[in-house]
């Protein structure tokens, strides 16, 4: 796995990288790295993603999409295994939002 997290994108990095693989965006949000990797290429390679539609264009990613889009069969609705511990959702450590939560809850 190539995890690439700098702007602009390395060019020739990417290009002797990518000669052997087949590759599937998976971004957040709007799809800025799946537009420069198909700039990139051309039509030389299929770069997959949410320019495609093996990834929907909205929503948030979750194992049963991602699965989906590497070839596994589909588990919407399965059991979830005892071993997975359930957990209520939450706000990342250092998000902005958290500040706006918690002035909303001060207020209930």
């Amino acid at each position: 796995m190539l995890k690439i997290s700098q702007y602009p994108l390395p060019r020739k990095m990417v290009e002797r990288y990518v000669m052997s693989v087949r590759i599937l965006v998976l971004e957040d949000g709007y799809p800025l790295i799946e537009e420069n990797l198909k700039g990139f290429l051309g039509n030389s390679l299929k770069v997959k993603g949410r320019l495609d539609g093996s990834i929907p264009r909205d929503g948030e990613l979750n194992p049963n999409i991602v699965g989906i889009a590497l070839g596994m069969p589909d588990c919407k609705g399965k059991d979830i295994p005892e071993l997975v511990a359930a957990r209520p959702p939450s706000l990342c450590v250092g998000c902005p939002h958290i500040d706006s939560f918690l002035g909303l809850n001060e207020r209930c």
